[in-house]
């Protein structure tokens, strides 16, 4: 409801309240008072599964905010330029935008959520450098590349006041942003052909080696590698990020 005229919904199938009054037919637009309808009513399926959106992202789009990030920055001009394989990147991002999900949430999250996205954008190319450096090849990067791009879509099914809040969290805020690692994984988990890696490295992104993480407090021999990497580039990217506000 939030997006604007830049990203209009259109429904995918004829939509109907909880007491069966007509939302809006297939194929159309719907407007501010059809989205409220839907948004107020108890429909079986998840809301991305039964709108699509205008103006979505696209592969060549992701690939030029990518490149944006790191060109806004001197010391990520200097990593890219030795270490970025742009063909690489273009494939990863050509393969993200296959999926129609991915491309909806990400959509939402580069409007809704530009820092979060930024971030998503860091950790994703940066993951496909540290693999290409390790002499890892083929599918495996690509998905891990989903994986950076996607860890944090679950963010955007939480009160959408808390990831942009100035102050100190509530306990219960903080618990609902919890929440956000097992509702990206399940629905990454939903995405037809994703290999399970990428929905369990979402869900693990949180845990720490010790035991302290979140959701489930798991320990290092039970974290997904691929969870392990992008905690880890989650932490660089804080740190980067605090580097910033300093000079």
């Amino acid at each position: 409801m939030a997006l604007g005229d830049e990203n209009p919904v259109y429904a995918n199938m004829a939509l109907k309240s909880s007491s069966g009054e007509p939302i809006c037919d297939s194929g159309l637009r719907m407007d501010d008072v059809a989205l409220m309808a839907l948004d107020a009513s108890e429909i079986q399926l998840p809301v991305f599964a039964v709108v699509s959106l205008g103006n979505e992202l696209t592969a060549e789009q992701l690939y030029l905010d990518i490149m944006s990030t790191i060109n806004d920055d001197d010391s990520l001009k200097i990593i890219a330029k030795a270490h970025l394989d742009a063909n690489v990147v273009k494939a990863c991002c050509k393969l993200l935008c296959r999926y129609a999900i991915l491309r909806q949430h990400l959509s939402v999250m580069r409007v809704r959520l530009p820092a979060t996205y930024r971030q998503s954008i860091f950790c994703a190319w940066l993951s496909t450098v540290i693999y290409q450096k390790m002499n890892k090849a083929g599918p495996e990067i690509g998905s891990l590349f989903i994986a950076g791009m996607c860890h944090d879509i679950g963010m955007l099914h939480i009160n959408p006041e808390i990831p942009t809040a100035k102050r100190k969290l509530t306990a219960q805020e903080w618990l609902e942003v919890k929440t956000h690692t097992q509702v990206g994984s399940n629905i990454l988990s939903l995405v037809k052909g994703l290999p399970r890696d990428v929905s369990a490295a979402v869900a693990d992104h949180h845990e720490l080696p010790d035991g302290t993480g979140y959701p489930k407090g798991k320990i290092a021999r039970d974290i997904s590698s691929w969870g392990q990497l992008i905690q880890l580039l989650d932490s660089v990217y804080a740190v980067y990020r605090l580097s910033l506000i300093h000079i």
